[in-house]
């Protein structure tokens, strides 16, 4: 081999190993971005789940108010026909 085609012959395995370098690190990469895609997702239905429950709290706690309010109206009747 003369020295133009060994050198060629380095830049041909140097280029492919550059190229397999370049595969190796973009699925390193992409495992990397799919494992935070699971984190969020993880973490998307967790809050859901607590949303749902905090929605069916709020509506205890309205039902709660209300009837706390209508049992203060008629007490507040009550004092005001003892004033009279």
């Amino acid at each position: 081999m003369t020295t133009k085609e060994n050198s060629l012959h380095r830049l041909s395995i140097g280029t492919l190993l550059a190229v397999v370098a370049q595969i190796v690190a973009v699925v390193w990469w992409a495992s990397g971005v799919s494992a935070s895609v699971e984190a969020l997702e993880t973490s998307d239905s967790a809050r859901n789940g607590d949303r749902k429950e905090f929605y069916e709290r709020l509506s205890v706690v309205e039902t709660q108010v209300t009837t706390n309010n209508q049992i203060l109206m008629r007490l507040e009747d009550k004092v005001d026909k003892l004033g009279e």
